[in-house]
């Protein structure tokens, strides 16, 4: 059998409600290449373990062969649950390190509640980093679906969106006859490290060319809160990333999440600790300047063709610090009114530019508004 060019990872943890969705879109997946579903679960307190035996079942490894219809190749379905709850991002990194095991070039993540809604997904963007050796990484747009919709719903919400669609089966003369729309994004490495994330993880495909070391690289997993922006940090050393424009995604925004919560603390948990994966990659930047001694006149190269200087590092660390305090005062003004006082003074002391930042003024109106009303 075909070495799987693609892998989808999904990590799986008391989403019992929403497996089946979301194992359905990612087999729904049509491609002219071998793929396979590396699935995860978190020894979580639901029967997800039940339903993935019962898809590994009907998708076992020797079923990656070439389908008919035009629905290319069936994938196969590899389960790597843990015997013990070993944690959010190990979870992740440990799937991946079973991708990289199977030799797959392209990594596509899926969280257990989310969707795919575009049967070519996964197609046009393995097609086009195959053809654009430049960039790491491509990411499309999504939409926002609730507890309540299932798969068929978000399939049909996603098409009220206005998007190209690549027709209704893979053919021989695909490529010829659908060219989807990327573009630059615009996301540097610079901007990775200063303001948000703005790629959804699921709506992502990116390369493994150079991930072999990297799971070990980023030290203790356990430690972060987000498994992606460190990989995508670590592709921007390397490339540039793209952006598909079509929706191929529902992310399905739930009251609350590891990354959204009306919870100060778990806000300023999931934010502090963004920051210090900005701000531990800048550190290993230094480090690799310091240990080539100066054979690269103390700067290193990223992706986009830029150089960084030393100077450059230190200055993208206080950027992401102070994006860190810019996103906290709207989360105090918001969710801890109490606490809104107190933070201002420390960030203001900390960072006294913010009292001209964009931020600062949104997070006084947000408290505003709160008082008034």
């Amino acid at each position: 059998m075909d070495t799987p060019v693609a892998a989808i990872i999904t990590t799986v943890y008391n989403k019992e409600r929403y497996l089946e969705d979301c194992l359905e879109s990612a087999l729904s997946q049509r491609t002219n290449f071998p793929f396979v579903i590396i699935v995860s679960e978190n020894c979580g307190q639901d029967k997800c373990r039940e339903i993935i035996k019962k898809y590994k079942k009907k998708f076992p490894f020797a079923s990656s062969v070439q389908g008919t219809k035009g629905k290319g190749f069936i994938p196969f379905i590899v389960d790597c649950s843990p015997s013990k709850n070993i944690g959010l991002v190990p979870n992740y990194y440990w799937c991946l390190g079973q991708a990289l095991n199977l030799g797959v070039k392209y990594v596509s993540f899926l969280d257990a509640d989310d969707i795919i809604i575009d049967a070519y997904k996964l197609q046009d963007q393995v097609n086009f980093l195959e053809k654009n050796p430049e960039y790491q990484m491509v990411y499309s747009d999504n939409i926002c679906v609730g507890a309540d919709v299932d798969y068929s719903q978000a399939v049909t919400m996603a098409k009220q969106k206005p998007y190209k669609h690549s027709g209704t089966r893979l053919t021989a003369a695909y490529e010829t006859h659908y060219l989807p729309e990327f573009e630059n994004s615009g996301i540097t490495m610079r901007s990775m490290l200063t303001s948000n994330n703005p790629c959804v993880a699921g709506t992502a495909c990116f390369k493994t060319e150079y991930l072999s070391f990297f799971p070990a690289s980023v030290g203790d997993a356990s430690n972060l809160v987000t498994p992606d922006l460190p990989i995508w940090l670590e592709l921007l050393k390397y490339g540039k990333i793209a952006k598909e424009d079509k929706v191929t995604f529902a992310y399905r925004d739930l009251t609350e999440s590891w990354s959204r919560s009306v919870d100060i603390v778990n806000t300023e948990r999931f934010y502090r600790g963004s920051m210090n994966i900005r701000n531990s990659f800048i550190d290993r930047m230094l480090d690799e300047i310091k240990a080539n001694d100066g054979s690269i006149k103390g700067e290193v190269k990223v992706g986009d063709g830029t150089h960084l200087k030393i100077s450059d590092l230190l200055s993208l660390r206080k950027g992401s610090e102070k994006f860190y305090y810019g996103k906290m005062l709207r989360a105090y003004a918001k969710n801890a009114p109490e606490k809104y006082f107190k933070f201002v003074c420390e960030a203001l002391k900390k960072y006294p530019a913010l009292l001209f930042a964009n931020d600062f003024w949104r997070a006084a109106g947000i408290r505003i508004k709160k008082i008034i009303s």
